[in-house]
């Protein structure tokens, strides 16, 4: 999968990050037409969908406020999706993760 990174800021403001993480999924075991329209048209156009080793997954690239916001809102979307798809789990890299503009390994 992907390489991710969480770039996560604390300005306070309002402000928009991007948060990068992969949602692991169930609910299919090849790519169609039909899954990828379902899953972009569902408000996953922020990430690239998947297969690896069998197991589906999507990469986001995702602008929150948050990082809980940023995971609620992408599994949120695809539970709206018109196919049945499930997220298992979220995976984030620690050797990437951003905290404070300062890199945590």
């Amino acid at each position: 999968m992907a390489t991710t990174e969480i770039k996560h800021g604390t300005s306070g403001s309002g402000e928009l990050e991007t948060y990068s993480f992969t949602l692991i999924l169930s609910g299919f075991d090849e790519l169609t037409d039909e899954i990828a329209d379902a899953v972009y048209g569902s408000g996953c156009d922020d990430a690239l969908l998947g297969i690896e080793d069998g197991v589906p997954y999507l990469d986001f690239d995702r602008k929150a406020e948050s990082l809980d916001n940023a995971f609620c809102s992408a599994i949120s979307d695809i539970e709206k999706c018109k196919v049945p798809i499930k997220v298992l789990r979220v995976e984030v890299s620690r050797q990437k993760i951003w905290i404070n503009n300062k890199k945590i390994e």
